[in-house]
């Protein structure tokens, strides 16, 4: 594991051993071609895995700019056991007083390609790979394969008024990349949205984005979505961060995998979410993204959907309230609307949401409640369509599970809880109420964890269901 050096534009080519400029080809002295060193075996001196590579960013105050116009990879050269090749991009810390950014811009029809066990580390983002594509044409402008980290540094198009065919980013099959810190900026677009700004590859693939902020210059714009999962079982996390410039309808996720079995999986915790979720919820039968997300902010605080259903609580848009509080006193529900009847159906339910609540009272069995409003155009719901399934630690050790009443033709209960309206969006919405009697004494101080199915197909887009998320505990 060694420290080697990139200073591109030397006269001559070192060894890559010191970062001073080499006064002879071989000598001692920093390579002068970051592409030669990434792409290909020095010439002199040695790269292995578990070396780090310091780049200079700039020169004289210069910042550095590589031209590409075919595709170019950067090697594998390490592994699981000697570790990757770091590519440090350096902010005056090696080279004093010289801290710029150096830019790869592609300007052709080609592509950026990293390699298994490479990671790039920026500082401020002085790495940029910028997309400059002069033709009408779709192009992934960086690839990306497995054990690959990118951290602070920026990926982006090149700004023009006409309208290109554009992908940022593709992660390759099979393959675990991570971003931290990154910006991604779209300032191109196509306005029949055939393709996505980030695309994962045809299976397999896992991509995590920490703390990255994804950017357009087309506020306007309400398609395509940012990142198309069109991947067979293949998972996006998205950590932090945020979106600036998106259109409030504009989808973030756009679903087009429509081939059963595959399901992709989106996750967002804790992020700034200008648009919409996704394109297609509620909407098509051919939805397979399972997705959810936890403390979205603006406009979302929260939402789960898979291939049935989708569920979601919005702050500020007067979902009717019951019983449930937010620790800052906001009242709220949770929305859900089913698919059609040719994926959600009886047989096979929805698995909706699921509720917690700390139970503290003395060992006993309780009855178990869960509220509902459900939209009217939803006539004679059947307790085998809306059933819930109650966990729970038993006093005197182990796990019970117990299932309300599963029957084909009675009808929920209807209940008298006070809802702070029945109407919702123009419609309105009857009470009831699906109860629970427990098996088995509840431990003390213990969770109860209950999940609610819903195999009741949507007829119209507007035939939602509101659940109080704060379930009663009462006596049987």
């Amino acid at each position: 594991m060694s420290d080697k050096y990139v200073s591109h534009g030397n006269t001559y080519n070192g060894d890559g051993s010191s970062p001073d400029p080499a006064t002879s080809d071989g000598g001692v002295g920093a390579w002068n071609d970051i592409l030669a060193i990434m792409t290909a075996a020095p010439i002199y001196g040695t790269l292995t895995g578990g070396d780090t590579v310091h780049v200079r960013t700039q020169i004289s105050g210069t910042d550095i700019t590589i031209s590409i116009t075919a595709d170019k990879t950067v090697l594998k050269r390490g592994s699981k056991d000697d570790g990757p090749i770091e590519w440090v991009f350096d902010d005056g810390t090696v080279w004093s007083g010289d801290s710029g950014i150096l830019t790869i811009r592609e300007d052709s029809d080609c592509s950026f390609i990293v390699d298994e066990y490479n990671i790039f580390t920026g500082k401020n983002k002085n790495l940029k790979i910028l997309g400059n594509l002069t033709n009408a044409h779709h192009y992934d402008y960086l690839i990306t394969k497995d054990h690959t980290v990118f951290r602070e540094i920026a990926l982006e198009t090149e700004s023009n008024t006409s309208e290109y065919v554009t992908k940022l980013l593709l992660i390759d099959q099979n393959s675990h990349t991570v971003f931290i810190n990154c910006l991604l900026y779209e300032r191109r677009f196509y306005s029949s949205g055939s393709y996505p700004f980030i695309d994962l590859g045809s299976y397999g693939s896992t991509v995590y984005f920490i703390n990255c902020e994804f950017k357009t210059d087309f506020s306007s714009i309400d398609t395509p979505g940012l990142i198309d999962p069109n991947n067979l079982g293949g998972i996006i996390y998205i950590i932090g961060g945020k979106t600036t410039g998106m259109n409030s309808n504009r989808p973030f996720v756009r679903d087009t995998n429509t081939t059963w079995g595959s399901l992709s999986r989106v996750r967002f915790i804790n992020f700034d979410l200008e648009g919409k979720v996704i394109n297609s919820f509620g909407k098509t039968t051919d939805y397979t993204t399972d997705i959810y997300g936890v403390n979205l902010r603006n406009p979302y605080n929260s939402f789960y959907g898979s291939q049935r259903g989708f569920t979601e609580w919005e702050r500020g848009n007067s979902y009717p309230v019951l019983n449930a509080e937010l620790p800052d006193g906001t009242s709220w529900s949770y929305r859900i609307i089913t698919q059609d009847d040719s994926v959600t159906y009886v047989t096979a339910p929805y698995s909706a949401v699921e509720l917690l609540k700390l139970y503290a009272d003395s060992p006993d069995t309780k009855k178990i409640t869960v509220e509902l409003l459900i939209n009217q155009s939803i006539s004679n719901p059947k307790k085998a369509e809306y059933f819930i399934e109650v966990g729970y630690s038993k006093d005197g050790g182990g796990y019970q599970v117990d299932v309300s009443e599963i029957d084909f033709t009675s009808v929920l209960e209807t209940s008298s809880a006070s809802w702070d309206t029945v109407s919702y969006g123009g419609y309105t919405y009857d009470k009831y109420k699906i109860e629970l009697d427990t098996s088995e004494n509840i431990r003390q101080y213990s969770m109860i964890a209950v999940r609610l199915f819903v195999g009741r197909a949507k007829v119209n887009d507007h035939d939602y269901i509101f659940v109080d998320p704060d379930i009663t505990i009462g006596a049987v």
